[in-house]
């Protein structure tokens, strides 16, 4: 409601002040718990197929969920072994590519991987494999 009120006095010029502006309530902070790297390489272990190609992916290219769920075939580039990762999490929100070097045993999950791909998307999100 405050960003739809700012953007209308900004461009539709309706009256000021904003009424959804408020003070904001302190925040306390708590600490999240961050697993120890062995906790990674267990759930790893534990993974097959696409599950084990992404978390390797998350781990290579620190990459968030939205950019790797996003990650098309042609976004991969096998012959530099680089992949191009968009994001919007940038000063003015516009999306923005980064090509990005495969690590060899990211590059090596990635090509077998590509073998059973039957999809544009690198990695197939739920709805796909059990649409309702």
């Amino acid at each position: 409601m405050l960003a739809a009120w700012n953007w209308g006095i900004k461009y539709l010029n309706i009256p000021r002040p904003n009424p959804c502006m408020t003070e904001r309530f302190p925040e306390e902070r708590q600490n999240r718990y961050i697993p120890p790297e062995s906790d990674f390489w267990k759930v790893y272990e534990a993974l097959e197929g696409q599950d084990k190609v992404m978390m390797l992916a998350y781990l290579h290219l620190a990459a968030r969920r939205s950019e790797l769920y996003k990650l098309r075939w042609e976004d991969v580039d096998f012959a530099a072994q680089k992949v191009r990762i968009g994001t919007r999490k940038r000063l003015g929100g516009s999306l923005e590519y980064d090509w990005l070097p495969m690590t060899d045993e990211l590059f090596n999950a990635m090509v077998v991987h590509r073998q059973s791909a039957n999809t544009e998307w690198v990695f197939r999100t739920l709805k796909e494999v059990c649409p309702s």
